[in-house]
């Protein structure tokens, strides 16, 4: 079982640390495609266009500064430099040991610039998401695609992957090779469905959490019986302090692909 996560916009900064290696990063196959991120983003500067171009609105553009030294800056864990909603959820810190052992295992965390990191990689506070635009880049979902499909398949190819990503992350490895069941969440109101975004972080951020608990080798049967088992068990309070709780976990049937992989949607159907 590998359980794929976006990243978080939101980033602790380390104070102390060592300096980013490249070569020990999960995947040290993405080196060159992470070199050039670095050299160019170093390039763009930290001004008002280069802000522009991160995707950083005028209350945020002075954080385009921690990409101006990522070889020099200190590194953390990706899983404490990460600290969004879905990472606050998944909680990594306050696991037990065999929990760790699974989320080391399995947890790999997709990113804008590294292409894709493992929880205990050690890297820099940085900004650039999967939709900024680099002059002289393709997209960087196309960009990504053919080397993270490369170096995901050697290790996931025929297994369960649960894909907590979002769009722009998902789109930059497809993976055909493998069995995706990806995570949803809607709220059911008076027989009414709305999706619902912000808190879907969070709700998926618990589920990835309850599934370290089967283990790095836990079948799609499995997982698909875990995630299921989730209605009735778990809760969140929402910015107005209300109470919401997975209601219902709907499954659609696996659709194969030509690749040997299949599709499974699974959305968790909140109060």
């Amino acid at each position: 079982m590998f359980i794929w996560l976006p990243p978080s916009e939101s980033k602790s900064t380390p104070t102390s640390g060592p300096t980013l290696n490249l070569k020990t990063l999960t995947h040290s196959s993405l080196e060159p495609e992470r070199t050039r991120l670095i050299n160019a983003l170093e390039a763009l500067g930290a001004d008002e266009q280069a802000a522009k171009l991160l995707g950083l609105g005028p209350t945020k553009a002075h954080e385009a500064r921690a990409n101006l030294h990522l070889l020099h800056s200190p590194c953390a864990p990706a899983r404490e430099l990460f600290t969004g909603v879905l990472f606050t959820a998944l909680d990594l810190p306050t696991l037990n040991a065999e929990q760790k052992e699974c989320a080391h295992r399995s947890i790999r965390i997709f990113s804008g610039l590294f292409g894709v990191l493992s929880p205990e990689d050690l890297v820099p506070d940085h900004r650039l998401s999967i939709a900024s635009k680099l002059p002289g880049f393709l997209p960087l979902a196309k960009y990504w695609r053919p080397a993270l499909d490369e170096a995901l398949r050697a290790e996931a190819e025929g297994e369960c992957v649960v894909d907590a990503r979002s769009g722009g992350y998902a789109a930059a490895c497809k993976a055909p090779w493998a069995h995706l069941i990806s995570i949803r969440a809607a709220r059911e109101r008076e027989g009414k469905r709305q999706i619902i975004s912000h808190d879907a972080k969070r709700w998926r951020g618990l589920a990835c959490r309850e599934l370290l608990a089967l283990g790095a080798n836990a079948s799609p049967d499995e997982v698909v019986e875990a995630l299921s088992a989730l209605a009735g068990t778990i809760s969140i309070t929402d910015a107005k302090g209300r109470v919401h709780q997975i209601i219902d976990v709907e499954i659609l049937e696996a659709k194969p692909s030509r690749q040997g992989g299949s599709t499974r949607a699974l959305t968790l159907v909140t109060d």
